[in-house]
């Protein structure tokens, strides 16, 4: 499941109406153990990429988890959690000092799945997504004094 949704992206970005076709057929499969593996791909495949090969990587994935997050209809829980893991991984590579931008843009979009999660307390929800906004901003403008 996870290999087709990654050839998907990576064959075609604007895959749309083949996501929601293939997501709505999966939707059983979509559980913790997809976010749990979709978090060690990331995390093996990125560990042996270059450069060059890690920030496709980790572009496909942060595209592929934006979509999952957009999915028509209400928001499933373990479709946040799948988009709050893959994105969270995201940014254990997507450092402040390498990638200022991406990473700001990226603790946006976390900070946004920790407002509509469903899962957990929501006052520690609620926390997250005000640590993810601040860790943004300190990146926005510590880019801007650069």
């Amino acid at each position: 499941m996870l290999e087709e949704l990654l050839l998907l992206e990576y064959e075609n970005p604007e895959y749309l109406k083949t996501l929601d076709s293939v997501l709505k057929s999966n939707i059983d499969k979509l559980n913790y153990s997809f976010s749990q593996l979709l978090q060690k791909w990331i995390s093996d495949t990125c560990s042996q990429a270059n450069l060059e090969e890690k920030e496709a990587i980790l572009a496909m994935v942060e595209s592929l988890c934006l979509e999952i997050f957009q999915f028509p209809g209400e928001k499933l829980s373990n479709f946040l959690e799948i988009v709050i893991v893959g994105l969270e991984t995201i940014l254990r590579f997507r450092t402040r000092d390498t990638f200022p931008k991406k990473r700001a843009e990226i603790l946006n979009f976390l900070a946004h799945a920790y407002r509509e999660r469903i899962r957990g307390n929501k006052a520690e929800n609620i926390e997250q997504e005000i640590t993810c906004l601040n860790h943004a901003l300190k990146t926005y403008a510590q880019k801007k004094h650069l």
